[in-house]
């Protein structure tokens, strides 16, 4: 009997081997189940071609192997529970895209690069600064010459205005560490008279005078109320420049809630973990509207820049801040 009973708990664990094993091929093939769906750049793989070149170097398999990988069966679910049980049980992140991100402290995300620059490890050649400055410069002269208003926004990082949550392996600037793009450029700007918005200082002044942060735990953008906050400075020194009222943005009431929406939780999506919401803390969200003359002067504007000009657009049109805004 208890031999009998061993061989029957030997095929049993035989049998839930294989299931395991043949599973994620039987759901590529049947769909058994809806897929779980990724978050970040995916990015589709074609069938290799096979040939005898990419054969003997093994090209053809590192290929065949990514694109097998890449259409199994419960590919979404597997990695997801991966990335949870690291994130659970050793605070680790496995972020496998081109974006790394970094836990803080009280559930605070950071995207390692902006980490690095805000350290100081990524900096540039004083002279690429300079002739940075000398385009603003020559850029700023020729749009004045047709009536048009040059402001300069610096974005800030996450790092910069909120360093406090930031782990203790990244929390303090190495002796010798040179300074930083952001702090040898401000006087160049200054010295060549280009009408700057610091963002980094608006939002540090700001943290001090109000309650709610000004980025979001699981955003590594301003928070749409801190982007409102920085549109209404863009508002404040556009009608200084332009010399003509203009109507102004208000931030506030304020509605704060655990609901993150948007660019608020751009880097906690990309965690692909099934408890994502336990990075979401308090989150302002603006009750937008318009302050001043309703007939004042609406300029049109074009903005060029990087993925920081996404939450100013977003608290800007609901609103017709702006005549045009491209």
């Amino acid at each position: 009997m208890k031999r009998i009973f061993t061989i029957i708990i030997h095929i049993f664990f035989l049998l839930v081997f294989l299931v395991l094993c043949l599973a994620p091929v039987s759901q590529r093939v049947f769909k058994f189940l809806p897929e779980e769906t990724l978050n970040g750049v995916v990015v589709t793989l074609s069938r290799p071609q096979w040939s005898w070149n990419d054969w003997l170097s093994g090209k053809f398999q590192t290929q065949a192997e990514e694109w097998w990988n890449a259409r199994l069966g419960f590919r979404g679910a597997l990695i997801k529970t991966v990335n949870q049980i690291n994130f659970s049980l050793f605070k680790e992140i496995s972020s496998g895209g081109n974006v790394k991100i970094v836990l803080g402290k009280n559930n605070m995300l950071y995207e390692k690069g902006y980490i690095a620059n805000y350290q100081g490890r990524e900096v540039s050649p004083l002279t690429v600064l300079e002739k940075e400055v000398e385009k603003l410069v020559e850029l700023q002269a020729k749009l004045k010459k047709r009536g048009i208003v040059l402001v300069l926004v610096i974005s800030p990082s996450k790092a910069s205005v909120y360093p406090e949550y930031l782990p203790k392996a990244f929390d303090t600037k190495q002796p010798g560490t040179p300074d930083t793009d952001y702090i040898r450029i401000k006087p160049l700007l200054e010295k060549a008279g280009i009408t700057t918005i610091d963002g980094t200082e608006f939002l540090l002044a700001k943290k001090a005078e109000v309650p709610d942060l000004l980025f979001p735990h699981g955003g590594t953008h301003w928070s749409y109320y801190g982007a409102c906050l920085v549109q209404e400075e863009i508002m404040q020194t556009l009608e200084k420049k332009l010399n003509k009222p203009l109507r102004h943005l208000v931030c506030k009431p304020r509605a704060v809630d655990n609901n993150p929406i948007g660019t608020d939780r751009d880097l906690s999506e990309l965690l692909n973990i099934w408890t994502e919401k336990v990075i979401d803390g308090p989150t302002p969200h603006p009750i937008l509207s318009l302050a001043g003359k309703k007939n004042a002067y609406q300029p049109r504007v074009a903005a060029v820049g990087d993925s920081f000009i996404w939450t100013l657009a977003a608290v800007a049109e609901p609103v017709k801040l702006y005549k045009d805004h491209d």
